[in-house]
């Protein structure tokens, strides 16, 4: 059976300044350890957008949500959170002016309020607990499997992303073989916990890490090294499909074709 067949992204949504459709309470103020100030040499032409916005890579039309896994993560967290923001998506091959003044790395996401400028996810997620209105919170430490499941999630990508770089014939077999062992490892959370989710029957802060890389994975491997999720992970395709059946996935995702046209220049 081919899992592949299981995983297919919806269309998305509209353009990336569609605003988030639920709602805000501000709690508390994330620590400054985890913010940087606003350059006041900011260009002012053309206005870079204000308010709560979060910043996300393009896809190929400049305009519609990209395929930034990271990107959608913080998307995700701060949806789930119930924050509300607008999206403005960064064609990353011609940034504007304002965007590289506003950030020191001038990539994605990047997270404003005010002059609150987040420019890591993992950041962006914990401000999302901060400021949201969830009463399950996505950052669960406390959790006693907490840090099983995230070195779990923390081994997928790295696999995958040496996979599709891959050009060596004689390591091609290992390298399937290593992105294997890291997917048995979530499937073996799942498997644990038995629930909805990887830490229980609410989303957590793992989950929107992890979703947005198995859809890599399941979407772009598929497409471009005919690569297919074990089937002794059996639960894989339940989660994602429990992941796309929320609100937060629909809003946030971007359709199949831009994922693998996010990975074409790997293989031009």
């Amino acid at each position: 059976m081919l899992i592949r067949t299981a995983f297919l992204t919806p269309a998305p949504l509209g353009k990336c300044a569609n605003r988030a459709t639920t709602s805000v309470t501000a709690k508390k103020k994330i620590p400054l350890s985890v913010t940087r100030r606003r350059s006041a040499t900011m260009s002012s032409a053309p206005t870079p957008p204000s308010g709560k916005m979060l910043f996300a890579k393009a896809g190929p039309d400049g305009t519609t949500l990209g395929d930034c896994p990271f990107s959608q993560k913080a998307n995700l967290a701060l949806r789930f959170n119930g924050v509300k923001f607008d999206v403005h998506c960064i064609n990353l091959s011609d940034k504007p002016q304002w965007f590289k003044d506003l950030t020191e790395a001038a990539s994605t996401p990047v997270f404003q309020e005010a002059d609150t400028v987040l420019e890591d996810s993992d950041k962006i997620v914990r401000h999302a607990d901060a400021i949201g209105t969830a009463e399950a919170k996505l950052v669960r430490e406390n959790e006693p499997l907490w840090n099983d499941a995230t070195a779990a999630v923390g081994a997928v990508f790295k696999p995958f992303v040496t996979l599709m770089k891959n050009r060596d014939v004689s390591k091609e077999e290992q390298l399937r073989q290593d992105l294997d062992s890291a997917l048995q490892k979530v499937e073996h959370i799942l498997a644990q916990t038995g629930a909805p989710f990887l830490l229980g029957e609410h989303v957590s802060a793992l989950d929107c890490d992890v979703a947005p890389k198995l859809q890599h994975i399941m979407v772009a491997a598929s497409h471009y090294k005919k690569y297919n999720v074990p089937t002794s992970c059996e639960r894989l395709p339940h989660y994602m499909q429990r992941m796309r059946q929320t609100a937060a996935w629909r809003q946030s995702a971007c359709a199949d074709q831009v994922i693998v046209w996010g990975w074409s220049k790997l293989f031009k």
